[in-house]
């Protein structure tokens, strides 16, 4: 993960994309690390979510997560996880996710915590945990506080790989927007639009 400031926001970037930006440990930590530091800066207004390549976050690795060596699970597993989402949910600044990428799994529950969440139109978007068996437990806390409930239930349920469009209607992001200009995104105060 890299981490960059720049007149008063930093940006924190997942930077693995050969493995579909992965929360591996390393991953999970270095987050952490980035969102205290982010909140400790009084230079820092905002804090940004980003991602490099065609995943923005492909959610846990479970190859990790499912080492025997307990340290490893500890690391890698479900408390990291939690750590990473109370940190975006607790962070003192406003918060938000730049998805340029694709997102599975436990990427959805990076998404959700941030305060604000705007995708690229030709992302899909998949709670992928059901197709191997698991429960989306940890991410179903951030990601159906944002959701219509029917929606976020038939998402989380089904597993189905479904367009940024489908998410913004069903409340986890707030818009959808062509791919070149999810990096100049703004908010018009007057009428409330994304654009």
């Amino acid at each position: 993960m890299r981490y960059e400031t720049s007149r008063g926001v930093a940006t924190l970037t997942l930077d693995n994309p050969e493995a579909r930006n992965v929360l591996d440990a390393r991953t999970m930590t270095d987050l952490v690390a980035g969102l205290t530091r982010a909140a400790e800066d009084p230079d820092v207004r905002v804090v940004v979510l980003a991602a490099e390549g065609r995943a923005f976050c492909a959610g846990a690795d479970l190859k990790g997560a499912s080492a025997a060596d307990a340290d490893s699970f500890t690391a890698s597993g479900p408390r990291a996880l939690v750590a990473v989402l109370e940190g975006l949910l607790d962070c003192p600044k406003p918060t938000i996710a730049k998805v340029q990428g694709h997102v599975a799994g436990g990427g959805n529950g990076l998404v959700a915590a941030c305060d604000f969440a705007v995708a690229a139109d030709t992302v899909h978007f998949a709670f992928s945990e059901v197709r191997v068996g698991v429960a989306p437990a940890v991410i179903s806390v951030v990601c159906l506080d944002r959701m219509n409930r029917r929606d976020g239930i038939e998402l989380l349920l089904l597993g189905e790989r479904v367009p940024a469009a489908r998410v913004a209607q069903a409340g986890l992001i707030n818009t959808a927007v062509p791919a070149d200009e999810v990096g100049r995104i703004r908010r018009d105060s007057a009428s409330g639009r994304w654009s």
